[in-house]
Order: structure tokens, then C-alpha cells, then sequence
């Protein structure tokens, strides 16, 4: 991204990536912001939704807890992907949700009825950096087993 920014006079107002919580880029967001060019989200969900390993399950746990203190506290029903959604909106990155459904159509676009608090922000991003640094030491036990240059591979992927 950076030789582009160098090499083209005209900078993107917009780069679309996916990213979900599973798949947080923070630095790349923060890039982009820098250079004042929007992150737009796609497939916010799908890593979670998708997940069939045990270790996804704590998150959609955590979720659904979320959605049940909602509930209790403000009265409203919420769904997992209505948080994620108002987490990374209010984390700076646009969002394209994709549904095939009515019901999950109206759903994303009702991600403003409850209120989202500081406590929700941080116990979603703080979870987030968890599980990306468990995911990191687990890959890095993996490519030194195979022998593999890690921080290249970090470097790439993350």
C-alpha cells in the first residue's frame, strides 16, 4: 500500500477488506486513516458464523452474553452480528453486511436502537487481541515445527 501511495498521484478514498473480529487489522486500519482513506469491512460475521473449531466458540459465547445483558439492561433484543457491526462502526470502519434474508436485513440496519458502551468497545477489542496473539503463537509453533522463517510469515499475514 505504501509504494502505491508513492507511486500514484491520486490516493483511494476507499479500500474494502475483509475483516471481522477473528481477523482484526488494526495497524492497516490505522494506516489508512493516517493517510485519510476509509476502511470499508466485508464479511464481518463470517469468520465467527462460519467457525466450526471449538476455539470460535467462546466467542460467539461471549456475544451471546452480550446480547442477553442488552436485554436485560435497555429491554432490546440483539443479535451476535448486530455487535459486531456497531463494534467496528464505532471503531472507525465502514461496513458492508451481506445478508440473503429480510429478517437479518432489518437487523443490520437496526445496529443504532441500543445503546453500545465503552465497556462493550473494550470487551470486544480486548478479546480480539487475545485471540489474534493465541492464533500467532499457535502458527508459530506450527512453522517452527516445519521449520519456516516466522517473521516473514507474521510479517504477510498479520
Amino acid at each position: 500500500m505504501i509504494q502505491l501511495l508513492q507511486q500514484f498521484p491520486v490516493k483511494p478514498q476507499v479500500v474494502q477488506n475483509h475483516m471481522d473480529l477473528v481477523d482484526l487489522e488494526w495497524e492497516f486500519r490505522d494506516f489508512l486513516a493516517e493517510n485519510h482513506i476509509l476502511l470499508q469491512a466485508y464479511g464481518s460475521f463470517r469468520g465467527i458464523a462460519e467457525a466450526k473449531e471449538q476455539e470460535y466458540n467462546s466467542w460467539k459465547h461471549i456475544l451471546l452474553q452480550m446480547c442477553e445483558e442488552i436485554k436485560q439492561e435497555q429491554g432490546i433484543q440483539v443479535s451476535p452480528t448486530q455487535l459486531v457491526l456497531r463494534f467496528l462502526l464505532e471503531n472507525d470502519v465502514a461496513v458492508i453486511s451481506r445478508t440473503s434474508k429480510s429478517q437479518h436485513l432489518k437487523e443490520n440496519n437496526d445496529i443504532f436502537t441500543f445503546e453500545f458502551t465503552n465497556e462493550f468497545n473494550v470487551q470486544l477489542g480486548g478479546q480480539a487481541l487475545l485471540f489474534l496473539s493465541q492464533k500467532k503463537i499457535e502458527f508459530q509453533g506450527k512453522a517452527q515445527q516445519k521449520k519456516i522463517d516466522c517473521f516473514s510469515v507474521f510479517k504477510f499475514y498479520f
